[in-house]
């Protein structure tokens, strides 16, 4: 077994999707990935007793969706990081698309979607211009232009990112505070790129 996840590791390139799936059936995907976020986030409100109301448990509950997806993402974005280092970035971004490009792109999508339309309700108070609605409308409209294109393995590539979002959701459900997700976000990228550079310099 360990064999054929290294095959597939080594050869993504040969789990080929469809390419340029029609918009229609992406966007039935990602209804139905917003419906199962949506699913998450309640079970995870209530199982966490975070439903009820005042400040804190809002801040925490703002923080449920992020936690899930940032997790998620940055877990794909080691196994991207792991291709990037192996085979270069001109590699990476060269390569045709494959599913699990276009699934992670789509359910960054549905994220984007829920992320909005639940805070709406929940924590609207605490969803910002700049890290709520014009982020997650910047990322939505890159996403769909991406998969329209049949480029979603750009955004694969830069997935490690998340992961300064999943300590910084993790200390906002413990109820800490951290440092925003642009500056960590920075941080993350600046020292990617470098520790990319860096291998390929050798």
């Amino acid at each position: 077994r360990s064999l054929r996840l290294g095959d597939r590791f080594l050869h993504l390139e040969e789990q080929r999707s469809r390419p340029r799936m029609t918009m229609v059936s992406d966007g039935v995907d990602i209804f139905w990935l917003v419906c199962v976020l949506g699913a998450v986030y309640t079970a995870l409100k209530y199982a966490l007793g975070l439903h009820a109301a005042g400040p804190s448990a809002r801040l925490r509950r703002a923080w449920l969706l992020t936690g899930v997806v940032s997790l998620t993402m940055a877990t794909l974005g080691l196994f991207f990081f792991g291709r990037l280092l192996l085979f270069g970035l001109e590699h990476e971004l060269g390569r045709e698309e494959v599913a699990l490009d276009r699934w992670a792109a789509k359910f960054f999508a549905a994220y984007c979607v829920a992320d909005l339309a639940f805070g709406s309700f929940e924590y609207v108070e605490l969803i910002d211009w700049e890290s709520g609605w014009s982020h997650h409308s910047f990322y939505l409209v890159m996403l769909v232009l991406l998969l329209w294109r049949g480029h979603a393995h750009f955004f694969s590539a830069g997935l490690i990112e998340e992961l300064p979002t999943v300590v910084l959701a993790w200390s906002r459900l413990r109820g800490g505070f951290g440092t925003t997700k642009r500056a960590s976000g920075d941080a993350t990228t600046t020292t990617t790129t470098k520790a990319v550079e860096a291998h390929h310099r050798r």
